[in-house]
């Protein structure tokens, strides 16, 4: 398992969840896999109680995140960081795969 990075290039994304959710998170790769979808999840394990985003309250608490990043870049929270420097396709097509994971959740027996 790859440890989780601040890169994620091309048609790579983070698919970074905390324990409890592995099965969930290789079920979402093998469905983007069946789905033909142009994007590469690189999967990483999070500890809970993690820092550096938005799940950090569900952290510490431990429930469990899936988190979908694409990694840093220069213009990473800075006035820079405008709509141009959004990649379109690639948000499409992880959006689809934040779909597809939503849809095997729900249906988990």
């Amino acid at each position: 398992m790859d440890k989780a990075e601040n890169t994620a290039p091309g048609n790579q994304f983070h698919l970074v969840y905390t324990a409890g959710l592995e099965a969930l998170s290789k079920q979402t790769g093998k469905a983007i896999a069946d789905n033909r979808l142009p994007v590469t999840p690189k999967p990483a394990v999070m500890a809970h109680g993690a820092q550096g985003s938005d799940y950090l309250a569900f952290s510490l608490r431990n429930i469990p995140v899936l988190w979908f990043f694409t990694g840093l870049h220069p213009h990473y929270h800075t006035p820079g960081n405008e709509t141009a420097t959004v990649n379109l396709e690639k948000l499409v097509d992880i959006t689809k795969a934040v779909y597809l994971s939503l849809n095997l959740l729900i249906n988990e027996k």
